[in-house]
């Protein structure tokens, strides 16, 4: 926010619960749920998502496929 507010751009949390807040997007840092996608599309927000892959994620298929087989399909 601070780097945004930095470059000019006008930028604060979202309060939900203020109907006289105004914007144009939501950026979620991760995956949002629809509690809050919902909300946000009802307000005509856009909304924008940067996902953030964990090291489960990164790794191959291959890596996944023997870890699946060796820790079960929950690993």
């Amino acid at each position: 926010m601070r780097e945004l507010a930095n470059l000019g751009v006008k930028v604060e949390p979202v309060r939900w619960r203020d109907e006289n807040q105004t914007g144009d997007i939501i950026h979620y840092i991760g995956r949002p749920d629809r509690l809050g996608i919902n909300p946000a599309h009802e307000r005509k927000f856009k909304v924008v998502m940067t996902d953030l892959p964990d090291q489960t994620a990164s790794r191959s298929t291959l890596r996944l496929f023997l870890q699946r087989g060796l820790f079960g399909s929950s690993a």
